[in-house]
């Protein structure tokens, strides 16, 4: 977590920094044909200690490590005790740096307004449902590691963080059909299909979606929801109206409006929309209806929606983030959307790319290009395994509830 004096030049913003800022995750041990560990962050491109996901992804994956290997493999108590207050100790220190970036005090961080995460050519301006979603879930982390390590006043801190938190991410973001993909961009409507990224880390390491991290209390297992299919209850009666909502707008949107639904889910889509605007504003759009008596014009900003041109990044299909978002569909009992996600893009690697054994990171409709191959990211197919494990697991006590509500 030490900084690195060697200064370099971030080719985004033409500007020098420190090569590795003090309390800020590196984004790679450094370029093989210079000095690895010594010289970290070989990538120049832009500021990677201002990068929102990288750090808070961080904290993720520490709770994810202890929950998955700490108590699953190790029996020495005092060891997995000495482990957790390591990760702890490294997150609550990310997370201080972290509150730098909110801007306004609402326990919520802002994106800069240039490509300050991992979509390097992407802007997010204000708060965004990508990087916020992840700062609520490294708060539910640090609340959690705290309260098993017996702290319950840094517990009872970052959960009302966290509830500050979840109150402006909703506040600002949530429109009734999804989260917005930011406040302040050209393209802050568009629909993101990673918008829900942090929460799909989370119910993967959980093995169910916990709701109370966005914004009610209500906890959905795996366990209950295939049981209310089972028993045709009130999806409704379960409260993941958010989760479920947004799903369901991501695969009808990204997954298939884009390419006939045959490429999995696109990074973003531009939902087809109107909005009422004063007569003195200007007008930019072709299609303007007049209402002489009340002056307004009513401008049909979309047409009827279509793949965000607005980034290189926004047009592209990331096969990490089509299984991350297939897995989680599986993992809230929607197999048909989940499988379908996946083989999209699955059968343009395998049938149509030909390049079965030099997975990409990114693949585009039209025209029809591939980008970075024996890229990592796609490694996410795993999450799919995990998924169907968890209904796997699942599936015994669901149908000795089934019995005793037959009989």
């Amino acid at each position: 977590m030490s900084s690195v004096s060697q200064v370099s030049v971030n080719l985004n913003e033409a500007t020098a920094t420190e090569t590795k800022k003090c309390g800020r995750i590196p984004h790679d041990l450094g370029n093989p044909k210079d000095e690895p560990w010594l010289h970290p962050n070989a990538y120049s491109l832009s500021d990677t200690g201002e990068w929102k996901d990288l750090n808070l992804k961080f904290v993720l994956t520490c709770y994810r490590d202890y929950e998955k290997i700490v108590k699953v493999y190790i029996d020495n108590e005092e060891q997995k005790e000495r482990l957790l207050k390591r990760f702890y100790d490294l997150s609550v220190g990310i997370v201080a740096d972290g509150l730098v970036w909110d801007v306004d005090g609402d326990d919520l961080i802002e994106n800069s307004g240039c490509p300050d995460q991992t979509y390097d050519l992407w802007t997010m301006s204000g708060s965004s449902a990508y990087c916020g979603g992840l700062w609520l879930c490294a708060l539910e982390c640090l609340r959690r590691m705290a309260s098993a390590l017996g702290r319950s006043e840094d517990a009872n801190y970052y959960n009302a963080k966290l509830k500050n938190a979840k109150k402006a991410f909703n506040g600002k973001l949530w429109n009734g059909r999804y989260f917005d993909f930011d406040e302040y961009s050209a393209c802050h409507k568009s629909i993101m299909a990673d918008q829900l990224c942090g929460f799909w880390f989370m119910s993967v390491v959980d093995g169910y979606v916990d709701e109370s991290i966005i914004s009610r209390e209500q906890v959905l297992t795996f366990d209950t929801f295939i049981w209310s299919q089972s028993v045709d209850s009130n999806l409704d009666d379960l409260n993941i109206s958010q989760i479920r909502t947004t799903l369901q707008t991501i695969y009808e949107n990204n997954v298939k409006r884009f390419a006939d639904g045959r490429m999995g889910a696109v990074n973003a889509m531009t939902m087809a929309s109107s909005e009422r605007i004063t007569c003195g504003m200007l007008i930019t759009h072709c299609l303007i209806t007049i209402d002489v008596q009340c002056l307004e014009y009513t401008v049909a900003c979309r047409a009827s929606g279509d793949v965000d041109r607005t980034s290189v990044q926004s047009e592209e299909v990331w096969g990490g983030v089509v299984y991350a978002l297939a897995s989680l569909y599986i993992i809230t009992g929607q197999n048909e959307p989940g499988f379908r996600t996946a083989e999209g893009w699955y059968r343009s690697c395998w049938e149509r790319f030909g390049l079965q054994y030099q997975t990409p990171e990114a693949i585009t409709a039209s025209p029809g290009y591939y980008r970075a191959i024996g890229y990592m990211r796609p490694l996410s197919v795993w999450a799919l395994q995990s998924a169907l494990d968890v209904k796997t697991k699942a599936q015994p006590a669901i149908s000795s509830k089934l019995q005793n509500h037959t009989s």
